[in-house]
């Protein structure tokens, strides 16, 4: 087998595959920059699910017409200068590989201007050759343009996902993103519709509110690490452990800013809930603050994943932060139950469609405090059946009475996992996990 040097054509098109995967890693790296470019005011717009049109403007601290062209080199960055920079990185991008990389796999033209300057720079480069420069009026800051993502590398352009589902993805980031940068400006548009507008007057609740508009992010909780750490300052928004979804995607975490993925911190939320959620994964919306000393954000092309240092404290923090919210009265649900629709023949009304009832659990609560209840009532009867229900007389004698479950009327569920039945006047909550456990335990036994 014979060894040559591959041509700096084919290894670009192969370096700008590594970091380049699909529409969305452009609209990051070029975002993420104009963050690092101090902008308030960020324009995304995309057509065709960001395959043949992408736009990135910002009002930030724009290119000096003399660095554009290096800009556009391999490893070309103003974030970092030495090796020990790599160990101390505050910005989202530095690795200098972005604009190269997709300067590679498609038509890009750029317009910029920095504050000193009387005139902008235009410059167009196709496939990573620069075929237009020149100087342009235009305002301070930096506008791009990708067109034709991957034309020329047809082998990574028919891996790329339908349109509905790149655009999909890129809007998803642009959500996450605009969360944790409450104080800048964003503008989604996709095929010439805008989706969202954020008002960046720095007020994260109010954010995610614009951005989810739906009944559970309404109600969540604020949360915070208050002194737990000197290194390490944990925030932001949790949904009480009843609001679950099926997946994490609802789970957002930024560590110094930085949108990541960890094991870590999804331990760190599951030890603060602890036993209290019944199924699925709360909505969680963490901010990390930590020493860039103390992780390591270049474990990835694409910046997705992070390395703590020291795992068990980033537990820790978040658990102490989760579990202090769940400690509040706020934490606790006001639950609705809905009342089966096979009870209309017992209403005597023609238009019973079904009837909503509120447990207000809070205002029970408070009422039982107030009331100092303080005696408490053991009952160990660990050798009675199931069937076996307590009945407590007014003296506080316990009084056992046999109920025939044949006799119960179903009148609803909660939470998907408890049974409401009634029978005369009393009301009976059936938890249907324990109670399979406990036919397939007298099965077992006969």
């Amino acid at each position: 087998m014979n060894i040559k040097i591959l041509d700096k054509y084919i290894a670009d098109k192969i370096a700008a595959g590594e970091v380049i995967e699909r529409p969305l890693s452009i609209v990051k790296e070029l975002v993420e920059n104009s963050i690092d470019a101090n902008a308030d005011f960020i324009t995304i717009e995309i057509r065709n699910g960001g395959k043949t049109y992408i736009r990135v403007s910002d009002n930030g601290d724009g290119i000096h017409s003399s660095d554009v062209t290096t800009a556009f080199q391999h490893h070309a960055t103003g974030k970092i200068r030495t090796l020990d920079d790599l160990n101390c990185i505050e910005t989202l991008g530095f690795r200098g590989e972005a604009l190269s990389s997709i300067a590679a796999i498609s038509r890009i033209s750029i317009f910029t201007r920095t504050e000193e300057e009387i005139l902008g720079t235009k410059v167009i480069i196709h496939a990573g050759k620069e075929v237009y420069h020149d100087s342009i009026g235009i305002n301070k800051g930096t506008s791009i343009i990708v067109e034709d993502v991957f034309y020329n590398t047809p082998a990574r352009r028919k891996f790329m996902r339908s349109d509905g589902a790149e655009s999909s993805a890129i809007i998803d980031f642009i959500e996450r993103i605009a969360i944790f940068y409450s104080n800048i400006k964003f503008r989604m548009i996709n095929n010439g519709k805008d989706i969202f507008n954020t008002d960046g007057l720095s007020n994260v609740k109010n954010t995610i509110e614009n951005i989810y508009p739906y009944k559970e992010y309404k109600s969540l909780l604020r949360i915070d690490s208050d002194n737990f750490s000197k290194e390490i300052k944990v925030s932001g928004y949790i949904s009480d452990p009843m609001t679950t979804k099926k997946t994490r995607k609802s789970q957002i975490v930024f560590v110094n800013g930085r949108i990541v993925t960890s094991k870590t911190v999804d331990k760190g939320i599951e030890k603060g809930y602890g036993d209290r959620v019944f199924a699925g994964f709360p909505i969680a919306i963490i901010f990390i603050q930590i020493s860039p000393k103390l992780i390591d954000v270049n474990i990835h092309p694409g910046k997705r994943e992070i390395k703590f240092i020291d795992d068990s404290g980033i537990i820790n923090c978040i658990s102490y932060a989760i579990n202090s919210s769940m400690k509040l009265e706020q934490s606790i649900p006001t639950i609705s139950l809905k009342i089966e629709e096979k009870l209309k023949d017992k209403i005597n009304e023609p238009e019973f469609k079904g009837l909503d009832y509120q447990l207000d659990l809070k205002s029970f609560l408070k009422d039982k405090r107030e009331k100092e209840v303080s005696e408490t009532r053991e009952i160990n009867n660990e050798d009675k059946a199931f069937s076996d229900f307590i009945d407590l007389k007014e003296d506080l004698n316990p009084l056992i009475n046999k109920l025939e479950f044949s006799n119960l009327n179903i009148v609803g569920y909660l939470f998907n996992t408890y049974i409401i039945t009634s029978i005369d006047d009393s009301v009976y909550i059936i938890d249907q996990h324990a109670a399979h456990e406990r036919i397939n335990y007298e099965k077992l036994i006969k």
